[in-house]
């Protein structure tokens, strides 16, 4: 599967489970959008940190 695959793949459960979150509670929505931030500050991070260091040593 390639990464664009991936990702399609995964934005469709995405899409799905903030669909379902509508039936939540609020509090629990909060919760799920605070577990999709951190998710997706991860990727972000591991994608820099993959990138490797730039030419001044320093990581993008």
């Amino acid at each position: 599967m390639t990464e664009w695959e991936n990702q399609s793949h995964l934005s469709g459960y995405a899409g799905e489970i903030i669909e379902q979150a509508a039936e939540l509670p609020l509090e629990d929505q909060v919760r799920l959008l605070l577990i999709a931030r951190g998710m997706a500050f991860t990727r972000n991070l591991m994608r820099s940190i993959s990138d490797g260091p730039t030419p001044s040593g320093k990581s993008a």
